[in-house]
């Protein structure tokens, strides 16, 4: 039997430039192996251009420019991706619906498509995100904004888990949705990555890696810390924070350190070799719903890893993570490991421990099913 399914998604899945499209697009590249015939819907920027290449895995490909709509009910990541023309499409016939993060679900509650069946992939716990922002941020309208955001989403995904069929990357965030947000139609299946084609070196290249996109307020806040904190205290030791768009302060206090070097707006795979090369990998993180996917790539690509508590949420399996959470802990696992030696068979039991959870055969089956039942 041939299933076909509509997928909506916040963005372009494509390039593979964050860690959102890494599940976005190996997510519909499992679902394509697996025999499902895909019409995705992608809703974009004015200035995104249409990626071709997602015609190798999808049936059709359609676009949706987002909105500056505002409302004072609804959340804007939300009233900013709604379009009259996707639901004509959704309309046209009557495949089941996957709404891939809760940007996407203007329409979901919409009355004349209640008679299709429908899953809303959950990517974390907006609410606790956009309540996380406000602290990252000096910025007093940045602030209101974040505040008034985080409120709307409280209400809102009280509402749709209360009413709609669920899925979450991480179990913790199920166990939020059900305690929090009552909500009894939701069910967990991991993240979708490109473990197929992974291998690590482990040629010693001693240096350690923060990475992410520097012009988001919480990791350049991650940065600076590191910077100030850790960075500062270890002069003997090579550091390397790469990703784009850098503010000038951060290139600034950046140039501080001699032993920490600034590389931004590398290429898809420059980053990847980058990340294959460190010794350590450091990204902890502020904000703790949702799974941090840039993890889970250095897991797979990198060698060691040392996050925080609130980067260790939501990830399985914990094993391997090295988990800090003062400066001074930091400093002392980062010298540990600065001198362990990483060989072959640190790599195979780390690839057969990932590759157990994250299997995206098996994955898409689970999901594929949640979706049509």
């Amino acid at each position: 039997m041939i299933n076909n399914i509509h997928i909506i998604t916040l963005q372009i899945p494509l390039p593979l430039t964050n860690g959102a499209n890494f599940e976005l697009f190996y997510k519909l590249k499992a679902l394509h192996n697996i025999g499902v015939n895909i019409h995705l819907h992608c809703y974009k920027k004015k200035q995104d251009t249409p990626q071709h290449t997602l015609l190798q895995y999808c049936s059709t490909v359609n676009y949706y420019n987002r909105s500056n709509a505002i409302s004072l009910t609804k959340p804007y990541i939300v009233t900013s991706r709604n379009s009259k023309l996707l639901l004509t499409n959704l309309l046209a016939n009557n495949y089941p619906i996957l709404f891939d993060g809760l940007h996407t679900t203007a329409l979901a509650l919409h009355p004349l498509l209640q008679h299709q069946n429908m899953l809303i992939r959950v990517h974390n716990v907006e609410y606790l995100y956009y309540k996380g922002l406000i602290n990252c941020t000096n910025n007093v309208l940045k602030k209101i904004y974040y505040l008034a955001e985080a409120y709307l989403l409280k209400k809102y995904e009280k509402k749709i888990a209360t009413i709609c069929k669920l899925s979450t990357f991480s179990y913790d965030d199920k166990k939020y949705f059900e305690i929090e947000y009552q909500a009894k139609q939701i069910t967990y299946t991991p993240i979708f990555y490109a473990s197929e084609n992974i291998t690590t070196n482990t040629i010693v290249e001693k240096y350690c890696l923060y990475h992410g996109n520097l012009a988001v307020t919480e990791n350049e806040k991650i940065a600076l810390w590191l910077c100030k904190n850790v960075i500062v205290k270890l002069p003997a030791y090579k550091f390397i924070i790469a990703g784009n768009n850098p503010t000038f302060h951060l290139t600034q206090t950046i140039n501080n350190y001699p032993n920490c070097t600034l590389q931004k707006n590398l290429s898809h795979n420059a980053m990847q070799t980058l990340i294959a090369n460190a010794h350590i990998a450091i990204l902890p993180s502020i904000n703790s719903t949702g799974v941090k996917l840039k993890i889970i790539n250095s897991l797979y690509l990198g060698k060691y890893l040392i996050t925080n508590n609130a980067g260790a949420a939501g990830i399985t399996p914990k094993q391997l993570l090295t988990v800090c959470n003062t400066s001074c802990e930091y400093i002392q696992a980062i010298t540990t490991l600065y001198n362990s030696n990483y060989n072959n068979a640190n790599n195979s039991t780390k690839t057969l421990i990932l590759n157990n959870h994250y299997n995206n055969s098996k994955n898409a089956e689970v999901l594929l099913k949640q979706i049509i039942e």
